[in-house]
């Protein structure tokens, strides 16, 4: 979980400093969320009710009622600020095949075109 909180806070710290939005983060943000919602409730059901395992297993209920209720848990709560969230980061982000760059496609197409064009003299680097 640091880890995906951690990419999450790298791609914001870069929008705001670039005033842009990744549009890597709009897919970063929508399974974060969502994996954050299942992460909540259902990873280890029968594990985390252990002083209870017991009532558990003897009750009337199914397996699939057991399942279908610690799903709508983790769904009620969750979707909707999940589905916000990623929603709004979408509206932010640049449209599809655009670079996202502040300064517009051009700058960023020359810097490119100066670097990997071969007809385009290089300084080699010395030797050292």
């Amino acid at each position: 979980m640091a880890y995906w909180a951690g990419l999450v806070a790298i791609f914001l710290a870069n929008a705001l400093r670039d005033w842009s939005v990744p549009a890597v983060l709009v897919y970063t943000v929508g399974f974060y969320g969502a994996w954050a919602i299942g992460a909540a409730f259902a990873l280890n059901p029968l594990g985390e009710e252990w002083p209870v395992l017991p009532m558990t297993l003897t009750s009337s209920i199914g397996g699939r009622t057991l399942v279908g209720g610690l799903w709508l848990a983790a769904s009620l709560p969750g979707v909707l600020p999940g589905a916000l969230a990623t929603l709004a980061v979408a509206a932010a982000s640049p449209p599809p095949g655009s670079t996202g760059s502040p300064w517009g496609e051009r700058a960023v197409d020359d810097r490119l075109d100066s670097t990997l064009r071969p007809d385009v003299e290089h300084p080699v680097p010395p030797n050292i």
